[in-house]
């Protein structure tokens, strides 16, 4: 059975590469442009994992999170450089990762398939662990 992600993408060529990726990985794709119509096409198909830009919901990820609703699917937040603050308080929501960009594609496959086979993943790719690898 295949898994389903939301991608919640503005970024054509990030949202293409991730598309890309993730369909060689075997996943059913949903991609918007915008929170708002993730939330409205996301909530009723029930995806395995949504991963959205932290542009898109600034230093309020935790208040698009609430909005989901209880029954949510995994999150992966990804962002440039976001507030420490937000980082860490999004990494303490069970379920919930947060990825810098640049990201590595393979970190990203590891990363969806383990968020959403409800395995423990590592919270934050830094920049400065990538460079480190």
């Amino acid at each position: 059975m295949k898994r389903t992600v939301l991608v919640i993408e503005d970024d054509r060529a990030i949202a293409d590469v991730i598309r890309v990726k993730l369909a060689l990985d075997g996943w059913d794709l949903i991609e918007t442009r915008s929170a708002d119509e993730g939330l409205r096409l996301g909530r009723p198909a029930h995806p395995d994992l949504v991963i959205v830009d932290l542009h898109f919901v600034g230093n309020d990820g935790e208040r698009f999170l609430r909005e989901w609703g209880a029954d949510r699917p995994a999150f992966l937040f990804v962002g440039r450089k976001p507030n420490g603050n937000v980082l860490n308080r999004l990494a303490e929501q069970p379920g919930v990762a947060v990825m810098t960009k640049p990201f590595r594609l393979r970190d990203l496959s590891r990363a969806a398939q383990e968020l959403a086979s409800g395995w423990h993943v590592r919270q934050d790719w830094t920049e400065e662990e990538r460079i480190a690898q």
